[in-house]
Formats: structure tokens, sequence, C-alpha cells
């Protein structure tokens, strides 16, 4: 964010925690000191280090991205470091009060809170949501709610408020809604049935009558819709119950 060593990234990355550690590219560490500005609401934070004399990456206009227009990805995953991922802003999508761009640069498990960035090196979004390796449904929250983050409580006990999740709602190979929630139940206790995953171990795997087969954490459903959160992910994305071979997937 600047040179004195403040950071930006998704709340959801030091949800819950009590301590963090940075690591730049030059493997220069330095330790997250106090949380200066957080907003679980749409999944934002910034964060003051320890480190010193930082190179800021510069801001780009998030509202006025084009559709089609070509971005970079710089990320993490586990086991990985500096994972370049390349795609296009394939528009933006209202989810509740917020508005998300969408794009096709793929997102991996840990990508979160990365910089999307464009042809200039300027920072458009920050990478939020990843919900299916076989949809183009990856999505980044615009850099401009990050400036307008106002003054947090200054402390670690901000981070005990979930961020949001995301819920994408899929037919026909087609993202047809985006719900937002703060936890893994949409429409009161009664609307959803937990699903338990068929399998010794957490992830669990779901097998769908296509042949395809996906490792998820947790599974619900509602009405004709099953939910699944990929692992590692956080995020749920919804599949016709027909799609899927539910008595292979799930215990009864």
């Amino acid at each position: 964010m600047d040179r004195r060593g403040v950071i930006a990234t998704t709340h959801h990355v030091l949800e819950g925690s009590a301590r963090a550690m940075v690591r730049l590219g030059d493997r220069q560490e330095g330790e997250v000191l106090d949380i200066l500005s957080d907003d679980p609401g749409c999944d934002l934070l910034m964060a003051k280090t320890s480190l010193q004399n930082t190179s800021p990456i510069p801001f780009g206009d998030s509202n006025k991205v084009a559709e089609g227009e070509e971005v970079l990805i710089i990320g993490h995953s586990p086991g990985w470091e500096r994972i370049l991922s390349a795609g296009h802003i394939l528009g933006s999508r209202r989810a509740a009060n917020l508005e998300l761009l969408q794009i096709s640069a793929p997102l991996l498990a840990g990508c979160s809170g990365a910089p999307v960035l464009n042809k200039k090196g300027e920072v458009l979004g920050v990478a939020a949501a990843f919900a299916d390796l076989f949809r183009e449904l990856n999505f980044a929250v615009p850099i401009q709610y990050l400036r307008t983050l106002k003054p947090a409580r200054t402390n670690w006990k901000s981070l005990r408020e979930k961020a949001v999740r995301f819920q994408a709602s899929v037919a026909d190979a087609a993202v047809t809604e985006i719900l937002v929630t703060r936890d893994q139940k949409q429409g009161g206790e009664s609307a959803a049935s937990p699903l338990t995953i068929r399998s010794a171990y957490r992830p669990g795997t779901v097998y769908f009558k296509s042949g395809r087969e996906v490792l998820c954490d947790a599974a619900w459903k509602e009405g004709p819709t099953v939910f699944l959160v990929l692992h590692g992910k956080g995020y749920a994305v919804g599949y016709k119950e027909e799609e899927i071979d539910m008595k292979k997937s799930f215990d009864p």
C-alpha cells in the first residue's frame, strides 16, 4: 500500500488470527503489528507491518474496467509461491450490496488477497473468491472498496468477526445468482439440510453423474439445489441435485 509497510489483503485470510507474518518476494519477513482498517462486509482489510521501505503497487480505477480487459494475478498456493494467473475481465456481478469483478483468471487455493493487475501493473481488485475450477466463477473485490475503508477497531479482536461468504447458484453451466451470507446457511436453519459426505476422512469426494469428481469440505441441500464448498476454498457453488450421484456421494 505504501513505503511504510502497510499491506492490504482479504479479511478471511487473517480471520480468527492472533498473529501473522508477511514475507516479501526478496524473502524479507515482517510481522503484522496492527489492523488499521477492516470491513468483513466486503472482505477487505489493511494492516500495519514491521516492514520498512516497501515498494507500493499503484492503484487503477476499478470503475473504468472494460469487459475483455486483460488481467494478471500474482498469488501463492500451498507449496507454491509467486503463481502467475492470466485472464480477462468477464464483467461485474451484483451480489447483495457488493459489486464484484468476475474474472477468467483461475484462483487457486491460497490466492485470496492477491492483487488483480491490469497490463499497466495497476491494481484493479483484490482476489476474493474461488468457486469452481470447471467454470469461470472467479471473483475480485474492486479496489475502490479498499479506498473507502474506514478505520477499524485497531486490534486483533476485529478479526473474530466472520467475513462474508459467497454462494453461486449454477444452472446449465451458467451463473444464475450470487448470494452473500455470513455463514453457510441461507434462508434460515430450516431451509438448509446438511449432507454428510461419504468418506472416512475430510475432505470427502462428491461424484457427478458426468464422471467428474471434486473434493469438498462441506455440503448441504436447499430444495433441488446441492451446495458444495470445494476443498480449501470457503465458498459454495450450487448444483442441480440431478447432476450429482447422491447415493455414492453422501451418507443417508
